[in-house]
């Protein structure tokens, strides 16, 4: 766990915290790519919990912390399957995807998303699973997924309503309207 340079994140331990770097272009989508570098995250931090003591995920990319679902990928992948093969392969991507936030959650480490830009969807789900988020001005938190089917299938509207990660607060989340992918204010 000490160090790890992927395609899509990369991570390191020094001092006691793990740092936990986004920098998959064009805005940290997170398509199978990610979600299996950040599996691999997900079992290292369990290997880490008695040498840290801090988690921290950001983001060195200038558009933001992260768009979220890599839905231009998916909708691909999707259109190479028949219906039920499809059906299976977005239930077993958010499965994966919960078991990552589910580990972040349950990690014994303080965890904290420092966050900027765009923060959507899924991206929005990952800083919500941290213990606390810290936002600069421009930061622009959104669902797009509860304005186009009512609900969040990550499991965001779920963790918005009990708070941030497993201690359960947020210190501040400065709410953006999103209009439907028009644009967010």
């Amino acid at each position: 766990m000490k160090k790890f340079e992927g395609q899509a994140v990369s991570w390191g331990l020094t001092d006691g915290i793990v740092e936990l770097r986004l920098h998959r272009e064009p805005c940290n989508e997170i398509g199978l790519l990610t979600l299996e570098e950040l599996e691999k995250f997900a079992a290292a931090l369990e290997k880490v919990k008695n040498e840290a003591h801090a988690l921290i995920i950001y983001s060195s990319l200038k558009c933001g912390f992260s768009a979220g679902a890599d839905l231009k990928e998916l909708f691909r992948i999707s259109q190479e399957m028949d219906r039920d093969e499809a059906v299976k392969g977005v239930r077993d991507y958010l499965e994966r995807i919960h078991r990552v936030m589910n580990a972040i959650d349950a990690s014994p480490l303080t965890t904290i998303a420092a966050v900027h830009g765009v923060t959507f969807g899924g991206g929005f789900e990952l800083a919500l699973v941290c213990d606390l988020i810290i936002a600069d001005k421009m930061a622009r938190f959104c669902f797009p997924e509860l304005r186009w089917f009512g609900q969040s299938d990550g499991g965001g509207g779920r963790v918005v309503e009990s708070g941030a990660g497993h201690r359960g607060s947020v210190k501040k989340i400065r709410p953006a309207h999103c209009d439907g992918g028009q644009g967010v204010h």
